[in-house]
């Protein structure tokens, strides 16, 4: 079979394709967390989490193929979409909030994520198999802010 080229002007299309067997989204979620205020005006929270996630949306591309007809000739990228992710996240914050004098807060916080994706692949070997591949980093956050109450009850 010769190969078919599109003129540099010839229309290319993307065509979503869905799953048929397309299945809800599971997610499987634990937190856990302290409060401790040692004075009426000083408090400080430690929070720590686990989440997994099942059967996620995701997409890949399908082999190209050229379509004549109707007119004009044209390239024909499928994206294919299904249950084809999965991910764990687990992190944890402290943060504190102080307020020195009643109209004056203080809050500081520091956040750390870690997020991992994994693509399911649907192979010879059988559905369900996987791909373990780390998705994004560990990124990190910190933040203060203050306050100053202009009048009782606004902020």
């Amino acid at each position: 079979m010769q190969p078919v080229f599109l003129q540099e002007q010839g229309p290319v299309f993307l065509h979503a394709v869905g799953d048929k067997d397309f299945e809800s989204e599971t997610a499987h979620v634990f937190e856990a967390g302290y409060r401790f205020r040692p004075l009426d005006r000083l408090s400080f929270e430690a929070a720590t989490f686990y989440d997994r996630y099942g059967g996620l949306l995701g997409g890949r591309i399908g082999t190209p193929f050229v379509e004549s007809a109707p007119p004009p000739l044209r390239l024909v990228i499928p994206v294919l979409f299904g249950n084809l992710l999965e991910a764990e996240t687990w992190g944890a914050e402290l943060s504190f909030e102080a307020r020195p004098v009643s109209r004056w807060r203080l809050n500081g916080a520091y956040s750390f994520l870690r997020v991992v994706r994994r693509a399911l692949r649907r192979s010879p070997s059988g559905p369900g198999s996987t791909s373990r591949s780390p998705g994004s980093g560990c990124p990190r956050a910190a933040r203060r802010t203050r306050g100053f109450s202009l009048l009782t009850g606004l902020s």
